[in-house]
């Protein structure tokens, strides 16, 4: 068994911290978790079961799902195999997938729901390749059973595959899968075990990430930084990944307040527009304190602890200098004077934080997600809208294709 496989990663995580949470997914509106004992039968019941359908070492298998457990189980299944896997987007369009299949020679696709189900089935013939369509959910699927289907044997629920195991021989055959072997196809290319876990442990190093970090996927799986940073938290660091399902951004990191996080533009898009719309809709001491959190500064794009003023610091001297010079006053002053530069004081204390919409616990920072973030990884950190407003929060944005090059770490 290796360290430097995927599923040689999860046979260490399973062997010495079994009941550890390796992942957390939202459904249903709440959080469930999914430890590594879980993770490790899951992937082993899919790895068996494909096996049992005719899948050997060296195939090819897409997997096109939401971000999730079915998506890491799915992976690591088929790899502990010696399957080599291609993350589709789930956002991708039936030709591209089409096409994606048909370069990359995938015997096997495994879909999360309906329509995933439907971009592939419907076009079938035009993936002669493709031997087996699995799919999770088969809400909204018709004739998925029926008889008169010609490639009937073709298509199985998640579950039948699952059953369908001869043998229980996925440990064994995941411990001697080798650094060398394909892991993963980018880009048309095959990436093996050892590149994969090579890049996950650059981000654990620069970044710095222990196991009592908190990390969000907010992006496909697909994504290359993604994988690796999912990798990087559970499985190199036990840092616990959160998968958001079906749940909003803004829903999912506000309730887990994350210390790294992997962006879409979109979002970033997507929140600078939400601040500036309450800015216009608010007014009085709301209205400048947004106003004040949302001050565009560039931000960076390699790891750095950026240039905000820290106006808590600002406001500790202020009210130094202030009891100074309530001192100096009420040597000769009355008691009201006294209680009045003492309010005060305690009013411009208050005041000064509650301007403080950039500073590290500042309300704009508590009120996306952000106030324990140490960094947001994107994958073009060089032109996002919205990038100004995680500057003007002090909140690094890191470009991953910096991050070799970059000298410092996050604070």
């Amino acid at each position: 068994m290796s360290s430097s496989t995927l599923p040689g990663l999860l046979l260490e995580r399973a062997a010495t911290t079994p009941t550890a949470v390796a992942l957390r997914y939202f459904r249903h509106g709440k959080w469930n978790e999914v430890t590594f004992a879980d993770l490790r039968s899951r992937a082993a019941g899919i790895g068996n079961g494909l096996v049992a359908n005719g899948l050997v070492a060296g195939d090819v298998i897409a997997v096109i799902a939401e971000d999730g457990p079915l998506c890491f189980a799915a992976e690591l299944g088929a790899q502990g195999i010696g399957v080599c896997v291609l993350a589709l987007d789930p956002d991708l369009s039936a030709a591209e997938v089409l096409g994606a299949l048909r370069q990359a020679g995938a015997v096997s696709v495994i879909v999360g729901d309906q329509e995933q189900f439907d971009k592939v089935d419907e076009s079938r013939v035009d993936v002669p390749d493709v031997r087996l369509l699995v799919i999770d959910a088969t809400r909204g699927v018709r004739h998925l059973d029926d008889a008169e289907r010609p490639d009937r044997k073709q298509t199985a629920t998640l579950a039948q595959l699952e059953a369908s195991a001869l043998s229980d021989g996925w440990d064994v055959a995941a411990a001697a899968v080798q650094p060398s072997d394909d892991a993963r196809v980018i880009d048309g290319r095959r990436i093996s075990h050892e590149s994969v876990v090579d890049e996950a442990r650059g981000l654990v190093a620069r970044l710095q990430l222990t196991g009592s970090d908190v990390l969000c996927a907010l992006h496909p799986f697909a994504e290359p930084t993604e994988h690796a940073l999912s990798v990087a938290g559970p499985m190199l660091t036990g840092a616990v990944l959160h998968f958001r399902g079906r749940a909003t951004t803004q829903q999912v990191l506000r309730q887990v307040q994350p210390t790294v996080v992997h962006m879409t533009p979109r979002w970033l898009a997507g929140i600078s527009a939400d601040v500036e719309a309450q800015t216009q809709r608010a007014t009085g001491v709301k209205r400048i304190a947004l106003a004040r959190g949302i001050r565009r500064r560039p931000a960076p794009t390699v790891i750095t602890t950026g240039r905000r003023m820290n106006i808590v610091r600002v406001a500790g001297v202020g009210a130094a200098i202030a009891m100074v010079l309530l001192f100096v006053l009420t040597v000769r002053a009355n008691d009201v004077l006294r209680v009045g530069l003492a309010l005060a004081i305690v009013l411009g204390v208050g005041a000064a934080l509650v301007l403080s919409g950039n500073s590290v616990g500042g309300p704009l920072r508590r009120r996306y997600g952000l106030a324990r973030c140490r960094g947001v990884l994107t994958t073009d950190g060089t032109d996002v809208v919205g990038a100004d407003l995680l500057g003007a929060l002090d909140v690094p944005l890191i470009d991953p294709s910096l991050i070799p090059a970059a000298q410092e770490v996050l604070p």
